[in-house]
């Protein structure tokens, strides 16, 4: 039913990919170095001024780039690539000018559901290594499913 924990099997390795792996490596390394050697010729021939300007350029750049990042974060332009966030919502009832939060049934039905499966997660012995697992890496998740049904059992 639920398989939060499962182990990806890793896959025996192939000899002729790992040759060919280290082969596209060797090559990415020689074009690194023959470019690294190329741009060094480049700038040893360039007097300390015209390093010291290009220095200044590339820092130039870089700040105004980075400012306008920041610009465009706040402002309400959107892009259709980009994640937009939107403001939260709660979902609140409103009692006897007491507030107290709402959980939908649908939600609460989801909740039982994994309250159950973990309910007997726990009393098998081939389940209580996973339940085990899944407290251990989630530590408050038991305790919000019983938060939550006991908000919507109040709510009723």
């Amino acid at each position: 039913m639920f398989r939060f924990f499962k182990r990806k099997k890793v896959a025996a390795a192939n000899p002729l990919q790992e040759k060919a792996a280290g082969i596209v490596v060797a090559k990415v390394l020689w074009l690194q170095g023959k470019f690294a050697q190329f741009m060094d010729r480049k700038v040893n021939r360039l007097s300390v001024r015209s390093k010291k300007f290009g220095l200044m350029v590339f820092i130039g750049l870089s700040v105004l780039i980075c400012v306008g990042i920041l610009i465009e974060t706040f402002t309400e332009k959107h892009h259709p690539g980009s994640l937009n966030i939107g403001k939260m919502r709660k979902q609140v009832l409103q009692h006897d000018n007491v507030v107290s939060p709402s959980v939908p049934s649908s939600q609460y039905n989801r909740v039982a559901a994994f309250h159950k499966y973990m309910d007997s997660l726990a009393g098998s012995v081939s389940g209580r290594k996973l339940y085990d697992s899944i407290i251990r890496y989630r530590p408050g998740l038991l305790d919000s499913a019983k938060l939550l049904e006991k908000l919507y059992h109040h709510q009723k």
